[in-house]
């Protein structure tokens, strides 16, 4: 197996290296990939590329073609990204520009906290005291407020 390669499964599969961070090498993968009668779909992520295939899509065959083209793919896909995020200063681990907390991207811990605030509220509401079910809810609320606020372009 690949090291590029993240995932796969019937109609997926997901590549990640540091080389698709590069407009120009995403650009030339995603030419070599939209050649390919088995790929339906390439959706570029920030280092990464998602293949949206046919059922009978041979991946191994895919990234063969992939790596005659790119042979630089044929590297390591554990690179600086992944080892800057071990050695980071304390600092950094708690400004907001941080992309991962305690090994938790924002986006999970936002959707984390949603989820416990809510069951909380649930817990409050059949449990506890009026009061604090209607102050848990209302927290949920904004957290829910802000979520879909951020999110609105996608929607």
């Amino acid at each position: 197996m690949q090291s590029y390669l993240v995932h796969a499964m019937e109609g997926r599969a997901r590549l990640r290296h540091p080389l698709f961070a590069d407009e120009q090498q995403r650009r030339k993968a995603l030419t070599v990939l939209e050649k390919e009668s088995t790929v339906l779909e390439v959706r570029p992520g920030r280092a990464s590329l998602l293949l949206l295939l046919t059922s009978d899509a041979n991946i191994s065959a895919l990234c063969s073609r992939l790596e005659q083209a790119m042979p630089e793919l044929k590297t390591a896909a554990i690179t600086e990204e992944r080892a800057s995020r071990c050695h980071k200063p304390l600092s950094e681990l708690f400004s907001m520009a941080a992309p991962v907390f305690s090994g938790v991207r924002p986006r999970k811990l936002e959707l984390r906290t949603m989820l416990g605030v809510g069951g909380l509220c649930l817990a409050l509401g059949l449990f506890g005291s009026g009061r604090s079910h209607v102050a848990a809810g209302g927290l949920f609320t904004l957290l829910a407020v802000r979520h879909i606020w951020t999110r609105r372009k996608l929607l």
